[in-house]
């Protein structure tokens, strides 16, 4: 008798399953769990956003960094956020993470690139660098130069999938790259994604090929702009 219950549980259709929870917004399941990854990766869970209403504390959390109306319900608009390449860092980390500000000891910071790209030479890649660390240096009390070995304090280089860090890469599209605030080991370290099609800039031929200025200067925002000792 209690095999044949369980069987017809089993054989219960679909459409009976458990109803998705109110701050889903009316989205489909796969779009709930689609979001409940996302946010899981890039607004890290902490002990006070474990209850019952963290994934809607964390779609607060959200909504205030990208500026939009702060509900707690997913929308549309949330999901094509969600749906865009971006940088493989949680968006919260500099204020939940590091606890301790991880700064930059000194004003000048060393850089070296340690691997390169096959869509660009790396005469193009050192520019492209070397422009958005010029860019930067207008901005801040900072001086950034290359060394070509040795120990960098950050060391920039483009990997596939999981590369020894905790942080693998997904293939073409989604996270592009991530950067690590100031430390030892990983601290500094900066990662681009090689399965992307990366371009100079200058001839983006489809939605496919992705800048790597643009991506560098955004990337490298996470590490420049943290406040000197």
């Amino acid at each position: 008798m209690q095999l044949a219950v369980l069987c017809a549980v089993c054989l219960l259709p679909s459409s009976l399953a458990l109803p998705l929870p109110p701050e889903a917004g009316g989205m489909s399941e796969p779009q709930w769990e689609q979001a409940q990854g996302y946010l899981k990766r890039f607004y890290p869970f902490d002990s006070k956003t474990r209850g019952a209403n963290s994934l809607e504390a964390k779609l607060k959390e959200m909504q205030k960094f990208f500026r939009l109306p702060i509900t707690g319900m997913l929308s549309s608009r949330i999901i094509e956020i969600m749906q865009k390449p971006r940088c493989g860092m949680p968006d919260v980390a500099e204020y939940s993470l590091f606890p301790e500000s991880p700064k930059w000891t000194s004003k000048v910071v060393t850089y070296r690139i340690i691997s390169y790209t096959r869509d660009l030479s790396h005469f193009q890649v050192n520019q492209l660098v070397e422009k958005a660390f010029e860019m930067w240096s207008k901005e801040i009390p900072l001086h950034f130069k290359r060394i070509r070995w040795g120990i960098a304090d950050i060391m920039i280089g483009f990997a596939r999938g999981a590369h020894g860090d905790s942080y693998p890469f997904d293939g073409p599209g989604n996270t592009l790259a991530h950067a690590f605030l100031p430390g030892p080991g990983l601290g500094g370290d900066a990662h681009f994604d090689e399965d992307e099609r990366w371009t100079d800039g200058s001839s983006i031929g489809t939605a496919s090929h992705l800048s790597f200025y643009s991506t560098s200067f955004s990337n490298l925002k996470l590490l420049i702009l943290t406040l000197i000792c």
